[in-house]
């Protein structure tokens, strides 16, 4: 029996666009806060991956990165958004206000091809 929508592990994705002149910046920010996602219940992995605009390429004034969270299941997703997101968003936002923007989406795995 396949589990259901809640159940099962979930792909957690932030889009970041930031500003060229505070990318170190930023990154030495944002490695420690991914760091910090990770202590928080059902956050398994993250991966930070360097994301290139097609098809006109990459804006000269930006920089684009994705952080990727695998979380165990959609109830502990909620519960980060309920119970952590506001202060560790804010923390990036107060730091960096107007340098950068962030999307985000959640995935479900439908299926896997072989």
């Amino acid at each position: 029996m396949s589990k259901s929508k809640s159940e099962k592990a979930v792909q957690y994705e932030v889009s970041l666009s930031i500003d060229i002149d505070i990318v170190d910046e930023y990154m030495a920010w944002l490695v420690p806060h991914m760091k910090e996602m990770l202590k928080i219940d059902g956050f398994l992995s993250a991966s930070l991956c360097h994301v290139e605009l097609l098809p006109s390429g990459e804006d000269d004034n930006k920089k684009h990165f994705c952080a990727l969270y695998i979380v165990k299941n959609r109830s502990l997703l909620q519960n980060y958004f309920d119970h952590h997101a506001a202060k560790l968003r804010g923390d990036g936002v107060n730091k960096f206000k107007g340098k950068f923007s962030a999307t985000r989406r959640i995935t479900y795995l439908h299926k896997e091809i072989q």
